[in-house]
């Protein structure tokens, strides 16, 4: 949720929600100049008609590029501001998912520029590395040294030093790990929670790159030390929310189980679950 003070200017490079923006910037207008209406807004702006900003606000029209030149033009939005408001935009309609992150890592840089850090960018960057929860859980390690360089030496594959310095950074500004009484970092209870908006874009960015990593491994890791294996069956179309359900509970179980060990961790491991159809779905006639 976004804090806006009263007859506070709304800062766009908080916002993840495009209309919540505009919704908040025109408040924030009309608390400034007592002659802002919509037919005012749309001679500024281009639009044809008066209504359009209306339909904007109340969700009725979405915006399209088009559409956000205008509308920063009538919200008097700076270059660089325009640019984030397009860049969302982008990301919102996009639907093809690498055009997606594109969009996403475009809002971030421009975030970066005018040094704004947004719980929505730290969350994709912790997923969007594969390291950053392989490192999480090394913490438990019992012979864990904060050392960037003993932390990128475990890794596998090999990270750089650079890369384990700024996830330790990462990890203690998320509060995923923490400093216990005596100075040692150690994991907390919290996990990490995305906006909505965001969270099948990083979900399927993760689960691609730990797909690969399972791929790298059938060549890379000694077969005693993995498992790989997988079935092919048929099934009634109405069994498979149940399978789907029993997934979900032994994932439960395992993240309640082994996820609750006092045990110090000696190696770290991932644990992918994946059930997909080979065939399409017959059509209802």
């Amino acid at each position: 949720m976004i804090m806006v003070k009263k007859n506070s200017r709304p800062d766009i490079y908080q916002y993840q929600d495009p209309t919540l923006f505009i919704q908040d910037m025109v408040v924030f207008i009309k608390s400034q100049t007592k002659a802002f209406s919509f037919r005012y807004f749309a001679k500024k702006s281009g639009f044809a008609s008066p209504s359009a900003l209306k339909l904007i606000l109340d969700r009725k029209r979405g915006l399209t590029e088009q559409s956000v030149a205008k509308v920063a033009k009538g919200l008097a939005l700076s270059v660089s501001e325009g640019e984030y408001l397009l860049a969302l935009v982008k990301f919102i309609n996009e639907k093809n998912s690498e055009k997606r992150k594109s969009y996403f890592e475009q809002c971030i840089a421009l975030q970066k520029k005018k040094r704004i850090k947004t719980i929505g960018s730290e969350q994709f960057e912790y997923f969007s590395k594969w390291y950053h929860p392989a490192i999480r859980e090394l913490i438990k390690h019992k012979n864990f040294q904060e050392s960037p360089e003993w932390i990128a030496s475990m890794i596998y594959p090999k990270i750089t030093v650079r890369q384990a310095k700024d996830s330790l950074k990462l990890l203690i500004s998320l509060g995923l790990i923490q400093r216990d009484q005596n100075g040692k970092l150690v994991q907390s209870d919290r996990a990490v929670s995305t906006d909505r908006e965001l969270q099948s874009m990083i979900a399927r960015q993760f689960h691609e790159t730990m797909a690969k990593k399972a791929i790298e491994s059938l060549h890379a890791i000694d077969p005693q030390d993995r498992d790989i294996s997988g079935i092919t069956f048929g099934i009634p179309s109405s069994k498979v929310q149940e399978l789907k359900d029993k997934i979900a509970s032994m994932r439960k179980e395992l993240t309640s189980t082994i996820g609750s060990l006092d045990d110090e961790t000696e190696e770290v491991y991932h644990l992918n679950i994946q059930l997909f159809p080979l065939t399409k779905k017959e059509k209802k006639k």
